[in-house]
């Protein structure tokens, strides 16, 4: 049976994807992915059998459900649930239509209400809900995570720091001093990843003549960043898809909270060690945000250099 995902964005909601694309391909069954065309690179990380891109062009949707329909899918199943989703799954045609439980809505209400559920289950779980207990699917073969990663037993320790982020209230603010202590230590390589404009926020970084840190700001598209998360014996960065990609590799990480919490089911203590402070402020952006209600920036401010390199110390000693 063809299996059409619809997930156009955004990085690491797709990224997320793959452990349903796992399991489906499991189950003997070929799976498509459609996506928005800039997030072609995260698409093909999570391995499906073949992928549709939307452009965002006038007309386009209707030529690409015609594209669609030519593939003769048994199951259509919407990931996204906006507009344009609806649109695709609407009009395609196949004998199986689902759709995953999106929590827009209660994610709004934590945000305006400073509700906190005890329970937090992670987005990839809601997603796997769609194909849980169907008959047509093996079910997932039981394996225990742990966020201890993958155990690699080398003299040099790799850490890989991606301090930027799309939000500015998600980018944690010590990454430079974190980077340069980091530096200082025995048997540790700093390699820093981001993107070409977020290189004058941490010229300090890049202009340090300390051999244990490497600069790759700038200078890698998302899989040859992705290669070098795969590869690393710890990363450290923001609520962003680079973390996603961690968590996919089963590379440990310590990831900064501050406008967004764990509830939301991105970032859980399942797959990170979190770095967080609980204030009565918090969550105050569905997404991220730009501007900090209070003025103070305390949910990533409060989060020193020193505790940060305590947390990073305790994890390597262990590893």
């Amino acid at each position: 049976m063809k299996v059409l995902l619809i997930r156009f964005s955004s990085a690491g909601d797709i990224l997320l994807t793959r452990p349903l694309v796992e399991k489906i391909k499991k189950a003997g069954h070929t799976i498509f992915l459609l996506v928005k065309k800039k997030f072609i690179i995260q698409a093909r990380l999570a391995e499906p059998h073949r992928i549709y891109t939307y452009a965002g062009q006038k007309g386009e949707l209707k030529n690409l459900v015609r594209k669609l329909n030519r593939e003769k899918f048994g199951m259509v199943i919407d990931l996204q649930k906006n507009l344009r989703s609806f649109y695709v799954s609407f009009f395609t045609a196949a004998p199986v239509k689902r759709a995953y439980k999106k929590s827009a809505f209660m994610k709004r209400l934590m945000v305006a209400f400073k509700w906190i559920p005890r329970k937090t289950r992670r987005l990839q779980e809601r997603y796997l809900d769609t194909v849980r207990d169907d008959p047509d699917f093996e079910p997932l073969r039981k394996e225990k995570r742990s966020i201890k990663g993958r155990i690699k037993r080398r003299k040099i320790k790799t850490i890989v720091m991606h301090p930027g982020a799309r939000w500015p209230l998600k980018r944690w603010p010590y990454f430079t001093e974190l980077a340069c202590a980091l530096a200082e230590l025995r048997n540790v390589k700093v390699i820093i990843t981001g993107l070409k404009d977020e290189v004058e926020n941490y010229d300090k970084i890049l202009y340090s003549k300390n051999y244990a840190l490497k600069d790759m700001m700038g200078k890698t598209d998302f899989a040859e960043m992705a290669r070098l998360i795969k590869n690393a014996d710890l990363f450290i960065g923001n609520d962003t898809g680079s973390a996603h990609v961690a968590s996919m590799y089963g590379v440990e990480s310590l990831i900064f909270l501050g406008p967004t919490v764990q509830q939301f089911g991105f970032i859980t203590e399942q797959d990170f060690h979190i770095a967080e402070n609980r204030l009565p402020c918090r969550p105050c952006h569905v997404h991220g945000g730009k501007l900090c209600f209070t003025g103070t920036f305390e949910c990533m401010k409060n989060t020193t250099v020193q505790e940060a390199l305590n947390r990073v110390k305790k994890i390597l000693k262990r590893r």
